[in-house]
């Protein structure tokens, strides 16, 4: 299924349109022969995003085969991340079925949208610290290597996968510039606001006022932090 945008699809394809049998005489009428054109894609299923989304996310739902998380709430983060290895580390995404589990019984749900809805809202929170940092609403992925190296970034993308498949909804918290890489954006950009590190601002704020080029060079050198942003010279 393809996102059509009936308009421009007529506009782009106009010198690159094979006439049909009908259409090969030199007479054609030209203004008739975009009539017909119209007329055929009218026929065509025009869809959006949401549209997309609520297809997958109905067939996906529709599934009859699951697989059971049994979660501990004190152990909330550390229990979902091994589920998620477990199950699909090499499988394709699942529907789920959720349990949370207290003193070696199966324990009421406190959310009224069900166990799911719980978890996966919880496990959004929980994310804040392990791989998470700045202000609500503004957050961008820690730089952790180990923890990218056993594989926790790459699962919680399948849980916030897993999320929007199982119509719980997505995290609302990532930064603008980090959710329009996510979207595969061509133009992504971080706002100072969305640093979390205080220290960090202060030196890159420096660093961009300064109109000084002596100034400007000892700052960098004074600025080790460039080295892990992945920039090892000036130019």
């Amino acid at each position: 299924m393809k996102i059509i945008s009936l308009q421009n699809f007529v506009n782009s394809n106009e010198e690159n349109y094979t006439p049909l049998e009908n259409d090969i005489s030199p007479n054609v009428d030209l203004i008739a022969l975009r009539q017909r054109r119209l007329e055929a894609l009218n026929n065509v299923k025009s869809t959006t995003l949401t549209d997309e989304l609520e297809d997958l996310s109905s067939s996906f739902t529709s599934q009859k085969k699951s697989v059971t998380f049994v979660i501990r709430r004190r152990k909330l983060y550390t229990d979902v991340m091994q589920k998620m290895k477990i199950f699909f580390s090499k499988e394709s995404l699942r529907r789920i079925i959720v349990e949370f589990m207290s003193f070696s019984s199966v324990e009421s749900c406190v959310d009224t949208g069900g166990p799911g809805r719980e978890m996966f809202t919880l496990m959004f929170e929980k994310a804040v610290g392990p791989l998470l940092q700045g202000p609500l609403l503004r957050h961008s992925f820690l730089h952790d290597l180990s923890r990218l190296s056993s594989g926790e970034f790459y699962m919680y993308g399948q849980f916030v996968a897993l999320s929007i498949l199982s119509k719980y909804g997505s995290p609302h918290q990532f930064c603008e510039g980090l959710a329009s890489y996510i979207l595969g954006y061509s133009e992504c950009y971080c706002k100072m606001e969305d640093i979390a590190d205080t220290e960090l601002t202060e030196k890159l704020s420096e660093i961009s006022n300064c109109e000084d080029e002596v100034q400007f060079k000892k700052l960098i050198n004074e600025f080790p932090e460039r080295f892990e942003l992945g920039y090892l010279k000036m130019r």
